[in-house]
Order: structure tokens, then sequence, then C-alpha cells
């Protein structure tokens, strides 16, 4: 299996997920992983943070994966509801009798 080569800007997302995904790690022991050792409105700032943090990374990897043209074509299809409605159909058919 050769290892792909990414554009420049391309291996920036996916070095800005992985670092991202490290401090998401870390936040999430320290919120979780003890009682909380700061102010109430500063805990809640850090779980809302946090929040954030997951979302960013999400969009992230939506990015890393659009960089793979077929898997990119299938993950918008899904999304869109088409590969779920054709298989739905599929489904009809063959149990109903169509195939």
């Amino acid at each position: 299996m050769t290892t792909p080569t990414y554009a420049p800007w391309q291996q920036r997302v996916i070095d800005e997920q992985r670092d991202l995904n490290e401090k998401i790690v870390k936040l999430t022991a320290f919120i979780y992983g003890s009682e909380p050792r700061t102010p109430s409105i500063d805990w809640e700032l850090m779980q809302e943070q946090l929040r954030a943090m997951q979302t960013y990374s999400g969009v992230l990897c939506r990015r890393i994966i659009s960089f793979y043209p077929a898997v990119g074509a299938v993950t918008q299809q899904w999304q869109a509801g088409q590969l779920r409605r054709n298989a739905e159909e599929r489904y009809r058919q063959h149990w109903e009798g169509g195939e």
C-alpha cells in the first residue's frame, strides 16, 4: 500500500486536526477526570470550549474526507439522502418481490 501524497494545504488541514484532537483528549481528561478545581463559570466555559473544539474537529474531518474523491462523493451522496433512498428502494424491491 502506498502512502498518499498531499498538497501542502491538505497536509496543514491534516496536521491541524491531529493537533486539535490531542488538545480535545487533554481537555476531556481534565474536565471529566477530576472534580472542578476552578470557579463554576470557568468550568462551564471549558465544557463549551470542548464542544466547539469537537465541532471544529468534525468539520476538519469532513474536509479531509473530501481529499479522496471517491469517498467524498459517497459521503456527499449519503448526506443528501440519495444512497439511503437507493438502499431503501433496493430493500423494498427485494422483499416485496421485485427481484
